[in-house]
């Protein structure tokens, strides 16, 4: 009978990092009840380019200034 390999660091890393996803999820997803709006536009930004894979580019529309 062989002896189980002993983990490296990485890959005890990863393990704890996958237990927690559901709490980083959960984090993530309260972002979008943020009373910022650039923080929910962001949060909302990660979870569409997680799931479709594709990126999104955040442009602000809202100024303090005029622009005319």
């Amino acid at each position: 009978m062989t002896k189980p390999k002993k983990k490296t660091e990485i890959e005890i890393a990863d393990d704890i990092i996958r237990k927690n996803m559901p709490k980083a999820a959960e984090v993530l997803i309260s972002l979008l009840e943020s009373k910022d709006k650039v923080v929910r536009a962001h949060a909302a930004a990660y979870i569409i380019e997680w799931v479709t894979g594709r990126p999104l580019l955040i442009i602000p529309i809202e100024s303090k200034k005029r622009l005319y």
